[in-house]
């Protein structure tokens, strides 16, 4: 069997001149083309030679070309590899599903804990961009929905969960974030935002360069306002610089990827993981916290 991930943006997979699948629409013609990213898994046939083809073309993306390497295997091996790729994928969406409610849930009980509400959008924002890349979960869901649908989904989970992420240390380090830096990274994630909704992928596709040093701006001044914010609450800028460390590992290995200067599968989600469970702790102890003075405050009143 082989495992075909998908290609950038649309491929014909031909073994001994038999078409053996495809994504999308592979053409010549810019009009007839047409994008699709589903990987699969093909029976190969029983034959002591195997002759195969990809044919790739691309006018949905600034770089088409093989993104991804084929695996070849039995089909039982194949099979397994696409399953736990959307196990994974589905589990990491999962989490995000829960920490989205868990902060909102949290702002819900306290109507002036605005970290837990940026937070909560931070992990939605983080879940649409899970949902629509990789192993593609969304697609399981909805299989008919269109390439320009879930292509948009997730860049606009890349560009606005950083903005998501920089308001909600900026509620939990009150002063730590300068004004100024943050509204121009805002203002960028926005604007960027914006032309992926107005603009088609081939050219909303042009901004990675320049979003990815906006997103290091972002690591930078997150950096900054967790290492200043350990003089006044030294727990909570613990947890959460544990799993923003891992994070930024790990978005630094995926930018290089994407520059093509590494060769490796992309390992954001792992970081997330640890920035998850750190930073949800974090907002959990302040929540805590916040209920301990009110009480404390309550009771001495009464007194």
């Amino acid at each position: 069997g082989l495992f075909m991930p998908y290609q950038g943006t649309a491929f014909s997979l031909w073994v001994n001149g038999e078409k053996l699948g495809s994504n999308g629409t592979v053409s010549l013609d810019p009009e007839k083309q047409e994008a699709e990213m589903r990987p699969l898994v093909v029976s190969l046939p029983e034959t002591s030679q195997l002759h195969i083809l990809i044919q790739i073309s691309n006018g949905h993306d600034k770089s088409g070309g093989m993104w991804n390497a084929p695996r070849i295997g039995t089909l039982e091996e194949a099979e397994d590899y696409l399953h736990r790729a959307l196990l994974v994928d589905s589990l990491m969406a999962g989490m995000l599903l829960l920490a989205t409610s868990f902060s909102f849930l949290l702002f819900g009980l306290n109507r002036e804990d605005r970290a837990s509400l940026y937070f909560g959008f931070f992990a939605l924002f983080a879940l649409l961009r899970q949902i629509s890349t990789n192993s593609h979960p969304i697609l399981l869901i909805l299989p008919d929905l269109p390439f320009g649908v879930y292509y948009r989904f997730e860049y606009l989970g890349i560009l606005l969960s950083p903005a998501a992420f920089l308001h909600s240390l900026n509620h939990l380090f009150p002063g730590r974030i300068h004004r100024i830096a943050l509204r121009v990274i805002t203002s960028v994630f926005l604007l960027f935002a914006t032309a992926v909704l107005v603009l088609p992928p081939a050219l909303f596709s042009q901004i990675n360069p320049t979003n990815h040093l906006f997103l290091l701006a972002t690591l930078l001044v997150a950096g900054r306002a967790i290492y200043l914010g350990r003089r006044e609450n030294g727990t909570t800028a613990a947890l959460i610089g544990i799993g923003f460390l891992a994070l930024t590992v790990f978005v630094l290995h995926d930018i290089l990827v994407e520059l093509n200067a590494i060769q490796s599968p992309y390992l954001v989600s792992l970081g997330l993981l640890f920035f998850l469970m750190g930073h949800v702790s974090a907002l959990a102890y302040g929540a805590s916290r916040a209920r301990q003075e009110q009480a404390r405050v309550t009771a001495s009143l009464r007194a």
